[in-house]
């Protein structure tokens, strides 16, 4: 995961990886956010991970992950629920 300094949501940075698998089974996101922010291994309670469900082109599917470290400060973190669209309907 390598996070994209250009972009943002809700103000916050976020690290994106794209997973092309038709299903987690044999997918650790976890395993994968420790790998992508090495520092997240000794830090796991400072993490959000949103897992993402996606059709990419070529009708492949997959997921995006989605992280964000709080840094030293508990008040950066943003919840992965932040990130849903309430107003979406079914």
């Amino acid at each position: 995961m390598s996070p994209d300094p250009s972009s943002g949501l809700l103000g916050h940075r976020f690290a994106a990886m794209k997973v092309e698998t038709d299903s987690l089974a044999h997918v650790d996101p976890f395993k994968l956010l420790a790998r992508g922010f090495p520092s997240s291994k000794f830090s796991m309670g400072r993490q959000t991970l949103a897992v993402i469900g996606a059709t990419f082109g070529g009708d492949r599917i997959g997921f995006y992950l989605l992280a964000n470290e709080s840094g030293k400060s508990s008040k950066k973190i943003v919840g992965a629920e932040a990130l849903l669209d309430d107003k979406c309907a079914n």
